[in-house]
């Protein structure tokens, strides 16, 4: 082993072991300001090829595999698509093809970059090259409701407050998801004597 590669692979231990211990401290600061959801687990849920664990309520640690909960997700979305498409939500319909369920679990496997966009930039130049058995398609999005609501960030990493902001989509979202967090703390909780601190 050179001397470089000593260096990296020292350089590579120790930022592993201060990013553990910067996640393990963001994980217990979130989970103590607001422990419903999955913030404690910051974005690990979020990423398809992760395998991960965490200590339930009671110090059981609980091992999680995303590639076996998004395989599950992506059948049971597909399905659900398909009934709302027929505007029927008993509908007997046809799960996903194997063949593109394998292709979509590869990608998942495959496509792991930290940053979502980039992985959402690569599903979509694979979607355009025909990777699926429904063929090449370009796929669009309308612009995002965030970016709709607050512009582009400014260099100061700071957004300027649009005249429409107040009427936006995302901060009405965003407001019905406060009225939902209160409901559930101040009236249903506290109704099953439950109460989160």
């Amino acid at each position: 082993m050179t001397s470089d590669s000593t260096s990296a692979h020292l350089i590579d231990k120790v930022s592993q072991y201060f990013t553990t211990c910067f996640d393990r401290s963001c994980s217990e600061f979130v989970a103590g300001v607001s422990p419903l959801g999955h913030g404690a687990v910051l974005s690990y849920p979020d990423r398809p090829n992760l395998k991960w664990s965490y200590k339930d309520y009671i110090g059981n640690e609980i091992n999680r595999n995303n590639l076996v909960d998004y395989n599950d997700a992506v059948q049971k979305i597909y399905i659900a698509m398909k009934r709302f498409k027929e505007s029927d939500y008993e509908a007997q319909v046809e799960g996903l093809n194997k063949k593109d369920l394998e292709k979509i679990l590869e990608l998942f496997e495959t496509f792991d970059d930290s940053d979502e966009d980039d992985r959402h930039k690569r599903w979509l130049e694979r979607i355009k090259e025909g990777f699926f058995s429904f063929g090449p398609e370009d796929v669009e999005y309308p612009e995002s409701m965030k970016r709709a609501a607050l512009g582009e960030m400014k260099e100061n990493n700071k957004y300027e407050l649009s005249k429409n902001f107040f009427n936006s989509d995302w901060k009405m979202f965003h407001d019905v998801l406060r009225d939902h967090h209160y409901f559930l703390n101040r009236r249903l909780f506290p109704e099953y004597g439950l109460c989160i601190t």
